[in-house]
C-alpha cells in the first residue's frame, strides 16, 4: 500500500510539474514559490510587453486630453512645467516600487509586501487595507478611462454636429457601459495574444503622440505660440493663489502616470519577472515623463491664449477644440476619432491589470466570494475569467453614480489616484519603517539611494492623496465644483477597516495559499522552507493561523509566512520555546552534545527562555536500531524544531558499505535546506595561541568565518562509478546562479552583522573552472548591487590555501566558497587554534537577517573519534560553541551568546582543559566548569 501511496503522489507530482513548466520557466516557478504560491497563470509576456501593458493604460495622449482641466487653468508654464516636476517625483516613486517588484514579483505584491515588511500588531489590517485600495483604486481607473472614452466619442459626433448636440448623462452612461463590457468581452476571449496586443498598443500610442506634435504646429503655423509664452507664462482661472493653482496642475500628470502597479499585477505571467517588472515600472514611467514633457510644449504652443474658452468649449473636450482650431472639423474628428480608439485600448489593458490583482487578492481569500473569483480558466489559456467578470460588473456598477453628475463621476474616478497612492506608499512605508532588515534585493536595486528615494515617494504619494481632494476651482466650491474625493476615499478606507476588526480580522491573516501536498516537488519544499514558510496541514488543528476555510480542505495544505524578528534577550517580555532535536550520533557524540544540553539547561534555569529536547539517532546508531541512518519519524522531528544539535557520527564499525552513516547527515542537511555552514576560525583564549602549529606572530589575532555552500557543486552531481573495473569515474560539479546568490547573501550578512563590518573574500578556480567563472560573476553581481557598503575581494582557492598558512590574519573577515572548497579550506583552518576540540560550525537554511525562521545543524566539526570515545576524554568547547552559535542566529539571542563564549573563555584561562589543549580534566569536569562560570555571569 505504501508503495503505491508513493508512485501516484510521484505521478502527481510529475503532472505537477510538467503543468507549471508548461505554464512558466523553472527560474520564474522557483521565485514564486519562494514567496508560497505555485504557478498558475501562463507567463506569455516579454518585459517589453510589460512595459507596454502600463504605458498603454497610461495612454498618454488620451490622459492629458482628459485632464487638461487641471493644468490649463494655470496657464501654458502651469501645463509645461507641472507636468515636468511631477513626472520626476512620480519617478522617485517608480524607483522605490520597482525595488520591491524586483525583490518580490507577485501579482498581489502591494499587499504582499505590506504584510511581509509591517509590524507583527498592524501587518494583517494594513495588508487588507492595501488590497482593498488597490483593487478599488484599478476598477475605479477603469471606470474613469471607459468613462473618458465615452465623452471622447461622443465629442466626435458633437463636432460632426457643429456643437448643437449634447449626450445626455444616460448616454454618456450607456456608451461607457456598452465599453466596459466589451473590454470584458475581449479581456476574456483575446487572452492568449494579450501579451502581443500590448506591442500594437504601444504602436499605436506613439503614432497618435508623433501625429499631434507633427499636425498641430503645422496646423497653427504663424499662430504659434513662442517661447515665453509656454514656458514662462503663468495663468490662473481659479480662486486659489496663482501658487496652489499651480500645484494643482501637478494633478494632469498625477491622474495620467498612475498604472505602473499594473507591471506588478502582470509579475505573475511575464517572463524573468524579476527583471521584467522594474523596468516595465520605470520605462512606462520615463516614457511618459519625456513624450508627455514634448506634448504639453506642443499643446502650449499651439493653443488658443483664451483658456476660458477652451474650458468652456461646446465640444466639452479642451482637446477637441484644440484639435478643431488647428487642423479644422475633419481634421479634428480624425485626430479625436484616433484618441478615443487608443482610449478605448487603455481601458482593455486595465482591465486586464485590474482582474490580476482581484484574482490574487481573492486567491488570498479577503474578497467576497474569494472561492468563485480566484478560479483560473484553463481552457480560455489560464486566465481569471471570474475576475476580469467581477471587475467589469463593479465597474459597471460604480458607473452609475456618473449619472448623478460630473461631480459624483470625479468622486469615483478619484479611487485611481488617492486610492492607489495609498497601496503604493504603505508597503514602501512598512519596508523602511520596520521592515528594511529583512529586506533583500532583486536583481534590480537602487543600493544605497534606496531608503532616500523611498522616503522621497512616501513624501510625494502623501503630498498627492491630499492634493486629490482639494477643489479645483477655488476654496469656496458649490456642490456641482465640490471635489468629494474624500468622502469617497475614506468611505472605501473607512469601511476596509471596519469590515477586517468587526468580522475579517477572525480569519483574514495574511496572505495565504493551498496546495494539496503531492503538489509541491522536492525543490519548492526545500525553496519554501528557505524563505521560511512553514508548510501545515490545514484542517488538524483549530488553532492553525490562517486555517483555509475550503471546504475540501482534507486534501490541502496551507502556506502561511512566519517573520521572526531580531529580539535582544533584556527587552523580550514574554520569551518563546525553543524546541531542540539532539542527535547524539556515534562514538563520542553522545558525551559532546550531554555538555551542550547542559549549557542550554542553565540558560533555562536563569533567564525567562525555554528549551525542550527531543533525542534522535543519526547515523552508525540509528543503522544499528533501524537498519538506516535517519527514520522518517527523526527527519520529520527535525523539520520541525527550532534547531539542531549534533554530536559527530561515523566510525570504522561501519566502514563504508551501501548504508553508510555520512548518507544520514546528508539526507538531513537536503531536507532542512541548510545551504550555508558556517565554521569560523579563531581562538576561544589569547593563552591558546601558543598552541597553534603556526608561530604565534603569525597566527594571533586570527578571526574569520568560513562559509561553505553546502547542498550544491560536485557532492550533489551526477557520477559514474568504476564499478565494472573500466578504470575512469566521473564527479560532475553543477551550480545554479540562485545557489551562488544566497550563499553570498549570507556571508555578507554575517560580515554586516560583525562590528565593524568586515571584508567578504569569495575562493575559487576561475582560471580553470567554468563554474567557479560563475560563482565569481554571480559573488561580484551580488556585493555590488546588494552591499555596496561592503568591502569584497577574490582569491584563487590554490592561494588562498598557500595564504592561509603563511599570513592567515590577511584573511581575516568573512570567506565563502564552494561545497568542496568549503570541505578542504575548512578543515586546514581547522588546525590553527591548536584542537580540532575547540572549533564550532552551523549549517543554516535561511540568512540572518530575521526574515524567517532560521533553522539550523550545529555540530562541532570534530569526528567521532573512536578511539577515545566514552574515556570522558573528548574536549566539549567545540560543541559548548556550536551552542553559542544556535543561540546567535537560530535564537536571535547574540548577547546569551557572548556570555556563553565569555564563560568559555574564563574556563580556559583559570586552566581547566582537556589533554589536547595541555591539560588534564576530562569531557564532563570542562563542561560543569563552563557551565558554572556561565551561572556567575548569568546572576550578575
Amino acid at each position: 500500500m505504501a508503495e503505491t501511496d508513493v508512485s501516484s503522489t510521484e505521478k502527481r507530482r510529475a503532472s505537477q510539474t510538467a503543468v507549471e513548466s508548461s505554464l512558466a520557466g523553472e527560474d520564474d516557478a522557483a521565485m514564486l514559490a519562494k514567496l508560497g504560491y505555485k504557478q498558475e497563470l501562463r507567463r506569455n509576456f516579454t518585459m517589453l510587453e510589460v512595459f507596454g501593458i502600463a504605458f498603454s493604460i497610461m495612454g498618454l495622449l488620451p490622459s492629458i486630453a482628459s485632464t487638461l482641466a487641471y493644468s490649463i487653468p494655470a496657464g501654458p508654464a502651469g501645463l509645461v512645467w507641472g507636468w515636468f516636476l511631477a513626472s520626476m517625483f512620480i519617478f522617485f516613486v517608480g524607483l522605490a516600487m520597482a525595488d520591491l517588484g524586483s525583490a518580490m514579483p507577485t501579482s498581489g505584491g502591494l499587499y504582499w509586501w505590506t504584510h511581509f515588511f509591517a509590524s507583527p500588531k498592524s501587518r494583517n489590517a494594513l495588508s487588507f487595507l492595501v488590497g482593498y485600495s488597490n483593487t478599488l483604486g484599478l476598477v475605479g481607473g477603469l471606470c474613469s478611462i471607459d468613462y473618458g472614452f465615452s465623452l471622447m466619442f461622443l465629442s466626435v459626433i458633437v463636432i460632426a454636429k457643429d456643437g448643437e448636440w449634447a449626450p445626455s448623462s444616460g448616454v454618456v452612461y450607456a456608451v461607457f457601459l456598452a465599453c466596459v463590457l466589451c473590454h470584458g468581452i475581449l479581456a476574456s476571449s483575446v487572452s492568449k495574444s494579450m501579451g502581443k496586443l500590448q506591442t500594437v498598443f504601444v504602436a499605436m500610442n506613439f503614432i497618435l503622440i508623433f501625429a499631434t506634435i507633427i499636425a498641430l504646429p503645422i496646423g497653427r503655423a504663424g499662430q504659434r505660440n513662442d517661447a515665453k509664452y509656454i514656458f514662462a507664462t503663468t495663468g490662473n482661472l481659479t480662486t486659489w493663489p496663482t501658487g496652489w493653482a499651480f500645484m494643482i496642475s501637478w494633478l494632469s500628470p498625477i491622474w495620467t502616470i498612475g498604472a505602473f502597479d499594473s507591471c506588478v499585477h502582470m509579475s505573475e505571467e511575464a517572463a524573468n519577472a524579476t527583471k521584467a517588472v522594474p523596468y516595465g515600472i520605470l520605462m512606462s514611467i520615463g516614457s511618459c515623463w519625456l513624450f508627455g514633457w514634448i506634448l504639453c510644449i506642443v499643446i502650449a504652443a499651439c493653443m488658443s491664449q483664451d483658456l476660458e474658452s477652451l474650458l468652456g468649449s461646446s465640444f466639452g473636450q479642451p482637446m477637441a477644440q484644440i484639435y478643431y482650431d488647428a487642423l479644422g472639423k475633419r481634421g479634428a474628428i480624425g485626430m479625436m476619432t484616433l484618441l478615443f480608439i487608443v482610449q478605448f485600448l487603455m481601458g482593455l489593458s486595465i482591465t486586464v491589470a485590474a482582474s490580476r490583482q482581484t484574482w490574487a487578492f481573492s486567491r488570498d481569500g479577503a474578497l467576497p466570494f474569494s472561492r468563485y473569483i480566484r478560479i483560473i480558466n484553463q481552457k480560455l489559456g489560464f486566465i481569471p475569467f471570474n475576475a476580469v467578470w467581477f471587475c467589469v460588473v463593479l465597474a459597471a456598477l460604480l458607473g452609475l453614480l456618473t449619472l448623478i453628475g460630473p461631480a459624483a463621476a470625479s468622486a469615483v474616478f478619484s479611487l485611481a489616484v488617492a486610492g492607489n497612492d495609498v497601496a503604493w506608499g504603505v508597503p514602501i512605508l512598512a519596508r523602511v519603517v520596520w521592515g528594511q532588515k529583512k529586506f533583500v534585493p532583486g536583481p534590480f536595486y537602487t543600493g544605497r539611494f534606496s531608503v532616500p528615494i523611498a522616503w522621497i515617494a512616501i513624501i510625494f504619494l502623501c503630498f498627492g492623496i491630499v492634493l486629490s481632494m482639494f477643489p479645483t476651482t477655488g476654496p469656496n466650491p458649490t456642490s456641482e465644483s465640490m471635489n468629494y474625493t474624500v468622502v469617497i476615499n475614506m468611505g472605501v478606507w473607512g469601511g476596509a477597516l471596519a469590515y477586517y476588526y468587526l468580522d475579517a480580522r477572525k480569519w483574514f491573516t495574511g496572505p495565504k495559499i493551498t496546495l494539496s501536498a503531492d503538489e509541491l516537488t522536492e525543490e519548492q519544499e526545500r525553496t519554501l522552507a528557505e524563505e521560511g514558510l512553514v508548510v501545515d496541514i490545514a484542517g488538524q488543528s483549530d488553532s492553525l493561523e490562517g486555517q483555509s476555510r475550503d471546504p475540501e480542505k482534507k486534501d490541502k495544505f496551507e502556506l502561511r509566512l512566519e517573520v521572526n524578528t531580531l529580539k535582544p534577550n533584556s527587552s523580550i517580555e514574554t520569551m518563546p520555546e525553543y524546541n531542540i532535536v539532539v542527535f547524539g550520533g556515534d562514538h563520542c557524540g553522545p558525551e559532546v552534545t550531554a555538555e551542550g544540553v547542559k549549557i542550554l539547561k542553565v540558560i533555562d534555569k536563569h533567564t525567562d527562555l525555554t528549551f525542550k529536547f527531543d533525542e534522535q539517532l543519526l547515523g552508525g546508531a540509528s543503522i544499528d536500531a533501524h537498519g538506516i541512518p535517519l527514520t522518517d519519524s527523526a527527519l520529520a522531528a527535525a523539520k520541525s524544531a527550532d534547531a539542531i544539535l549534533l554530536g559527530a557520527i561515523g566510525g570504522p564499525k561501519w566502514g563504508t558499505a551501501a548504508v553508510r552513516p555520512e548518507q544520514g547527515i546528508l539526507a538531513l542537511r537536503k531536507d532542512l535546506g541548510t545551504y550555508g555552514n558556517l565554521r569560523p576560525c579563531f581562538f576561544a583564549s589569547e593563552s591558546l595561541v601558543e598552541s597553534s602549529p603556526l608561530k604565534a606572530e603569525v597566527c594571533r589575532g586570527v578571526d574569520f568565518m568560513i562559509v561553505r555552500e553546502l547542498t550544491g557543486g560536485i557532492y550533489f552531481g551526477e557520477r559514474i562509478e568504476d564499478d565494472q573495473g573500466k578504470g575512469f569515474a566521473e564527479d560532475r560539479e553543477p551550480y545554479h546562479a540562485f545557489e551562488i546568490e544566497r550563499v553570498t547573501r549570507l556571508a555578507a550578512q554575517l560580515a554586516l552583522a560583525r562590528s565593524p563590518p568586515s571584508k567578504v573574500w569569495s575562493l575559487d578556480k576561475a582560471n580553470v573552472l567554468a563554474t567557479s567563472r560563475l560563482w565569481r560573476k554571480t559573488f561580484t553581481r551580488v556585493m555590488e548591487t546588494e552591499f555596496p557598503q561592503l568591502e569584497f575581494g577574490h582569491h584563487l582557492i590554490d592561494s588562498a590555501a598557500m595564504l592561509m598558512v603563511k599570513n592567515p590574519r590577511a584573511l581575516n573577515g568573512v570567506i565563502v566558497t564552494s561545497n568542496l572548497f568549503g570541505d578542504i579550506i575548512s578543515d586546514e583552518a581547522s588546525v590553527i587554534p591548536g584542537s580540532l576540540g575547540l572549533l564550532p560550525s552551523a549549517s543554516l537554511s535561511s540568512g540572518i537577517g530575521g526574515e524567517g525562521k532560521c533553522n539550523g545543524i550545529y555540530e562541532p566539526i570534530h569526528g567521532s573519534a573512536p578511539d577515545i570515545s566514552g574515556q570522558n576524554a573528548v574536549n566539549p568547547v567545540a560543541t559548548i560553541l556550536s551552542v553559542s552559535m544556535m543561540l546567535r542566529y537560530s535564537f536571535q539571542q547574540p548577547e546569551l551568546a557572548a556570555k556563553v563564549d565569555e564563560a568559555v573563555k574564563n574556563v580556559i584561562d583559570n586552566g581547566v582543559r582537556t589533554k589536547d589543549i595541555g591539560g588534564t580534566a576530562g569531557t564532563k569536569e570542562v563542561g560543569n566548569a563552563v557551565a558554572e562560570e556561565l551561572a556567575k555571569l548569568l546572576a550578575k
